[in-house]
């Protein structure tokens, strides 16, 4: 998870994307939305959207459920 702003600055989402996404396929932005990247073709950064948002449903769910 990564603050974002709209802007350059300290917070901005230029800034705080790539770390956040080095080593990772995707990142949640606060305020924002899921990032996720692919090596090969969209595919690959489609399905690692897909599957955290699977994840997190399962999470709020299991929040409602508690």
């Amino acid at each position: 998870m990564a603050p974002g702003v709209v802007g350059t600055g300290r917070y901005g989402i230029c800034t705080t994307m790539p770390p956040a996404l080095k080593g990772a396929r995707g990142a949640i932005v606060c305020g924002h939305e899921l990032f996720t990247t692919g090596t090969d073709d969209l595919n690959e950064a489609f399905s690692g959207l897909i599957n955290i948002e699977l994840m997190c449903i399962e999470e709020y769910l299991g929040l409602l459920n508690y």
